[in-house]
């Protein structure tokens, strides 16, 4: 992983410490999808330099968050870390 992936990093090790299994499945979910989009972005089609992961990764989340299939608590999860819709 690379110094751009320092706060995916973060958030999957503070997504595993979420006590409802079906919310903990939800964030890691979007986690997975967000980095999976933005690794895809800049090693696969080269559209965007490795330099801008990070925020490639945290509009996924935020993309993912608007869809309205995650519960408040989910989003509310993603809010009190700075990630909004």
């Amino acid at each position: 992983m690379n110094a751009n992936m320092k706060r995916y990093e973060d958030l999957v090790e503070q997504a595993a410490k979420i006590g409802s299994y079906e919310n903990r499945h939800a964030v890691e979910n979007i986690l997975g999808e967000a980095a999976e989009n933005a690794g895809a972005t800049v090693n696969l089609e080269k559209a965007r330099p490795v330099s801008d992961w990070e925020s490639i990764f945290i509009g996924s989340v935020e993309g993912l968050l608007c869809t309205g299939e995650y519960n408040k608590t989910v989003c509310k999860w993603f809010a009190t870390r700075g990630i909004t819709f």
